[in-house]
């Protein structure tokens, strides 16, 4: 949260992100959306569901995972 003294009250809205910034925003969401699938996958495997993991991994290819006899593996 910024000090009042740097908030500009004739700007309207939010400051426009740079370039780098909304990369920067890009990775870190992509990061944690692999982190948290990979949570997902692994406690499907856990109860033993690895048929619906695999078909969770299948429509998330971005993740980078997939399923082999009941365990979660990173695809190459």
């Amino acid at each position: 949260m910024e000090s009042l003294r740097f908030v500009d009250p004739m700007q309207w809205g939010r400051p426009e992100l740079t370039a780098g910034e909304r990369d920067r925003l890009r990775q870190s969401l992509q990061a944690q959306a692999q982190l948290d699938g990979y949570d997902q996958l692994t406690e499907l495997c856990r109860i033993g569901e690895p048929e619906m993991a695999g078909r969770l991994a299948a429509q998330h290819p971005e993740w980078g995972y997939g399923i082999r006899y009941g365990v979660v593996i990173a695809d190459p």
